[in-house]
Order: C-alpha cells, then sequence, then structure tokens
C-alpha cells in the first residue's frame, strides 16, 4: 500500500468514529495508574481508560471522540439558562461544553450515573481547571426511584457508554452478583430551579 492509501483509511476510521480531520494524530500521552493514560486531547488534558474501545481508544488515538457531536451541542447555545449535560461520561463533551457556557456565564449541571466513571469525570473537570460544572452522581428519570446496572470490570475491555439502567436488579443475590444500585433522590432539581430563578430564563 501506498502512503495516500493509509491516509484515506485514517480518515475513513475518523469519519466512522464521527471524528474531525483537521488536527495531527500525534499527542503527548502520560502513563498513570492503572487503569488511566493520560492524553492531551483537543479540548485539554483528559484522563482516558484504554479499556474502554470506544471512548477512551478514540481519545487516546485521535485526542477526541464524536467532535462532530459536540460541535453540533455547542450550536444549541441559544437559549438563556443553565446547560444540563445527562449522561456525561467521562466529560469528552462536557470540558468544552462548560468552556463555551462559562464564556456566556452559564452555570452546567452533568451527571453520570456509573461511580467509577463518575470519579473519572470529576478528574477530568479539576485538570481542565472547569468550575461552572456542578457534576452529580446520579441517573436521571421521570420521577424518583431505584435503579440497577451490571457493573462492568473497568480494567477489561468493553463499551463502558453503554451501560443500561434497569428497574431491577439482573442478578438477583447469589454468587457473582455484580449489580450496583442508584438510590432515587430528589436530586439536584431545587438546586436547577433556582438557577432558573435567578436567570429568570428556561435551562437549555
Amino acid at each position: 500500500m501506498t502512503r495516500d492509501t493509509f491516509l484515506l483509511q485514517d480518515q475513513k476510521e475518523l469519519q466512522h468514529m464521527n471524528l474531525s480531520t483537521d488536527r495531527p494524530l500525534k499527542r503527548q500521552i502520560m502513563q498513570v495508574a492503572e487503569p488511566y493514560t493520560l492524553v492531551q486531547a483537543r479540548h485539554g488534558w483528559m484522563l482516558a481508560n484504554p479499556s474502554d474501545f470506544y471512548i477512551g481508544k478514540a481519545m487516546l488515538e485521535y485526542g477526541e471522540y464524536a467532535e462532530i457531536e459536540g460541535q453540533f451541542l455547542s450550536q444549541l447555545f441559544v437559549r438563556p439558562g443553565a446547560v444540563v449535560e445527562v449522561g456525561a461520561n467521562v466529560g469528552t463533551h462536557t470540558v468544552a461544553l462548560a468552556r463555551q457556557a462559562a464564556q456566556q456565564r452559564r452555570e452546567m449541571f452533568a451527571f453520570e450515573p456509573q461511580p467509577f466513571i463518575f470519579q473519572n469525570l470529576c478528574a477530568n473537570l479539576a485538570l481542565n481547571g472547569i468550575t461552572n460544572v456542578r457534576a452529580w452522581p446520579w441517573a436521571c428519570g421521570a420521577k424518583a426511584e431505584t435503579v440497577y446496572f451490571s457493573s462492568p470490570d473497568y480494567n477489561a475491555p468493553g463499551n463502558f457508554g453503554g451501560v443500561s439502567m434497569h428497574a431491577s436488579p439482573a442478578n438477583r443475590g447469589g454468587p457473582g452478583n455484580s449489580d450496583s444500585r442508584i438510590s432515587g433522590k430528589a436530586g439536584p432539581e431545587p438546586a436547577i430551579m433556582a438557577a432558573r430563578k435567578g436567570s429568570g430564563n428556561d435551562e437549555t
């Protein structure tokens, strides 16, 4: 194969993963405590998990994940008020959206129910000096209740952004029960409502 053929394959792979092609593929990477790797990504330093074969791998290989999707979301900042991100994962979109929100003097609320992923989210917010985001380790739904999800092995290859919440545990006791539980709470609704009252506007 020629060099042009390899470049074409790289661009096709980028397009398949919803990544932009206007950035060099080389970047600074630093090995830290397992399972994490610190990478200088498009929007700042990010702690990535190489075992995540979608988000983690994309961050390490390209320094971004679903960048086109993030650019689309940034275009929704047309209405004033607080910004809410449900399912923030490790913050690949949160960091960039939070900076945009800060420029408009907005507060942002980010929700990520997986405890392990939530810690990664908070680390990435801290690494980039994001101060206008309030992160919550909760799932979001129409009512307050308890939900369950099967905890993956975050040290083994997997799709950690594809974890689903359920109203009942998949594993009902006994050896090998790996279900995690998130108890229903009133959550940060009062804080969000207070932000809306303070600004006199709806949230985005």
